[in-house]
């Protein structure tokens, strides 16, 4: 096996930044499973908006809410296991009379769905207050859910099916009698909402059924902050991430991992320094070679990078930076 001598790797801190965020983008494909089982078969993920998470909802108009509240594990129905990982325990509540917004027994929030939307998803409480609710999509009725008169308190998924494209104004309405605690906590609390399309790119720009993801690198950790995985150096910068289907069959779907099991990355972006502007391109393949003895340049242990190449001004890089053989692909001619 032929391979470049790792002195030959004479790169500066801006690129090993680089190479570490883009890194992530592939140890996204190793720890995060796809948005949903829905939507890396048939369906994906067009727009949410996790109530209460203030970054999220910076992203959309919302009216009508209670205050934001953030609870204990033991509140609120206790931890909701489906609550976003990336922010505190938090919701809001549709009806919040008691407090210094939400009087009127409805909220409203606009979703986006880029094509036709197939399936709206609602994650709501329901606890000892009668939290029945309506939905209504751009004024028209669609689902109504009647309370468990039980008075227990736990976190359910409501899946709404529709057939409707564009802007979405979705209204919820709580049904119900107000609670003799609704001054206090309100009523009818609701964690998050989510659209759902057939095929095609998810709102971060994953494509799960052409195994590529196509965006900005603030979308790889599936969390539009502006930030990716709490770095805002390359947030902005462009990404083009393409895995292999065996790539794919053993990260989602159980299958043994092979040497036919690769990624690649493909960034493009700008920056300043010293007061001009430079553009760099950044491409890098990685692929799994199992316990293979001569693995120069690994990462998670049986996964190597088998080629980067740079293109930057600002730090006088052209070219092939390394390169092993045979590439992606079977190493079957591999010298052990």
């Amino acid at each position: 096996m032929v391979k470049l001598k790792k002195e030959h790797l004479s790169i500066g801190k801006r690129v090993r930044s680089r190479i570490i965020i883009i890194f992530t983008a592939f140890l996204m494909l190793l720890m995060v499973s796809a948005t949903s089982p829905r939507a890396s078969a048939e369906l994906v993920l067009l727009d949410e908006v996790n109530i209460g998470d203030p970054i999220c909802e910076g992203n959309h108009v919302l009216s009508g809410w209670g205050i934001l509240r953030q609870g204990p594990a033991s509140g609120w129905g206790g931890w909701d296991v489906d609550d976003n990982t990336n922010s505190p325990h938090n919701l809001r509540t549709v009806w919040d009379p008691g407090q210094t917004q939400g009087d009127e027994n409805w909220a409203t929030v606009i979703l986006n769905a880029n094509t036709n939307a197939r399936l709206l998803e609602i994650r709501h409480l329901d606890g000892q207050a009668d939290d029945g609710f309506e939905v209504y999509i751009n004024d028209k009725l669609v689902y109504s859910y009647l309370n468990d008169p039980s008075n227990s308190e736990y976190w359910l998924t409501t899946e709404i099916p529709l057939k409707i494209g564009g802007e979405l104004v979705v209204k919820i309405v709580a049904t119900g009698d107000p609670w003799s605690g609704i001054n206090t906590y309100g009523q009818l609390a609701i964690n998050y909402m989510k659209i759902y399309g057939v095929g095609g790119f998810d709102m971060y720009g994953y494509n799960y059924n052409s195994r590529i993801f196509v965006g900005a690198y603030d979308g790889v950790d599936r969390y539009l902050d502006g930030l990716c995985w709490g770095d805002a150096t390359y947030a902005d910068d462009l990404l083009v991430m393409k895995w292999s289907k065996a790539w794919d069959d053993a990260r989602f779907h159980g299958a043994e991992w092979t040497p036919d099991a690769w990624c690649t990355n493909h960034g493009v972006g700008e920056y300043e320094r010293d007061g001009q502007f430079y553009k760099y391109t950044y491409f890098v393949k990685i692929v799994w070679v199992g316990d293979y003895p001569d693995n120069e340049y690994p990462i998670w242990g049986q996964f190597e990078v088998v080629e980067e190449v740079l293109n930057d001004p600002g730090e006088g890089t052209n070219g092939v930076i390394y390169k092993s053989q045979p590439g992606l692909g079977s190493v079957e001619n591999w010298i052990y």
